[in-house]
């Protein structure tokens, strides 16, 4: 009877309809648990390699650990590259990491991270404070687009590298009443609409918000923030100081700037605010990039491995910087017509030509050009 039994079990599923699974959303976290595994091992070599920016020669490698066969395993190169590589736009081309171009029908205002590819925000003009309408087009790592049925105005939406979702807010009805709203970038369907409620003295049309896992956060006037939990449909306590990133957050208290993680309380970074620090978080919380604005661009910014507490300085302009969706740095060169992205974990520096046209103003995903 054993063998007829195990026959037919595997007739059965057989024809099993499993789906594909999430390879963009599972490598984000992949990488985020191993670079907290390896955080405190990294002491020696940590965030060295980001000096190659700086004008250090490194042997090139691939990026994102011991085992890039190993790490690409099961996941086609285009969404691999689109992990580690990052995307840029210039003028109306959206530039992929494997080297591979897009052409969307009007010019680039913002790039934003989500699992499914680059959601782009398109319009007449490249900046966003322009009275026009903004499109939203999904651009996958295999370059093929879809267009959302969406024009947000003057709001700032959000996304999650680990997650096909667009958050945003709009008003209900009332001068502090709104609704945060969940679309799936693949379908354009509705995942989730919660009231919440706020004042909002001016500015946008509706809250800013951010997408970190299950939560959106909420900004209202005098920064406070309101935590909305989009699967529960409900708003849950909260006490940042801002929307948190990978479970930390970017706070101001007294004179110390600091990123704090909300699970512990431990403050994992902490610099005065005398010279007016910008921190910026990478896309899984790992890592800070921390400019200090009374200082010119071009004198350079910190990266802070917010784990191991390794800091390397970077003498290039800040602003040039963004990241990829799997927590690498990177930048664009139009005018030698290079890309360099570090994995800061490896130790690991990677240089690429750029494909197709470099005409336009350039636009990094993952950084906000929102106004």
């Amino acid at each position: 009877m054993t063998d007829p039994l195990a026959t037919l079990l595997q007739r059965e599923a057989a024809d099993l309809d499993v789906p594909t699974a999430p390879a963009a959303s599972i490598l984000v976290a992949g990488r985020r648990a191993r670079r907290r595994r390896q955080g405190a091992t990294v002491a020696g070599s940590g965030l060295f390699a980001l000096v190659a920016v700086a004008g250090v020669a490194l042997g090139l490698a691939a990026l994102g650990g011991d085992d890039p066969a190993g790490r690409q395993r099961g996941v086609d190169p285009a969404t691999a590259a689109y992990l580690d590589h990052g995307v840029f736009a210039t003028g109306s081309t959206i530039h992929l990491g494997d080297g591979s171009t897009a052409e969307v029908a009007e010019k680039v205002k913002v790039l934003y991270y989500t699992s499914a590819g680059p959601l782009v925000r398109t319009g007449l003009v490249s900046h966003t404070d322009d009275d026009g309408p903004s499109h939203y087009t999904l651009v996958r790592p295999d370059a093929t687009q879809s267009t959302l049925d969406l024009d947000l105005g003057d709001r700032i939406p959000a996304t999650d590298p680990t997650q096909p979702l667009l958050a945003f807010a709009e008003a209900a009805g009332g001068p502090r009443s709104w609704q945060v709203v969940v679309l799936d970038v693949t379908t354009g369907q509705e995942r989730a609409r919660v009231d919440v409620e706020g004042s909002l003295s001016g500015g946008w049309e509706a809250p800013p918000v951010a997408l970190d896992g299950d939560l959106v956060y909420v900004s209202f006037d005098d920064g406070a923030t309101t935590a909305v939990d989009w699967r529960q449909g409900e708003v849950v306590p909260y006490s940042g100081d801002g929307p948190a990133v990978g479970g930390r957050v970017v706070e101001t208290v007294d004179d110390q700037a600091r990123v704090v993680d909300l699970a512990t309380g431990a403050v994992l970074y902490s610099v005065s605010t005398e010279r007016y620090p910008y921190i910026d978080l990478s896309p899984d919380g790992e890592l800070a990039k921390v400019v200090f604005q009374d200082e010119q661009e071009d004198e350079g910014f910190l990266v802070v491995d917010l784990d191991s507490g390794r800091t390397t300085t970077i003498t290039e302009a800040p602003w040039d910087f963004g990241w990829t969706a799997g927590g690498h740095l990177f930048s664009v060169d139009t005018e030698a017509g290079t890309t360099t992205t570090c994995a800061p974990v490896s130790g690991t520096c990677d240089e690429q030509d750029v494909a197709g046209s470099v005409q336009g103003p350039l636009k990094l995903a993952g950084l906000s050009y929102e106004s």
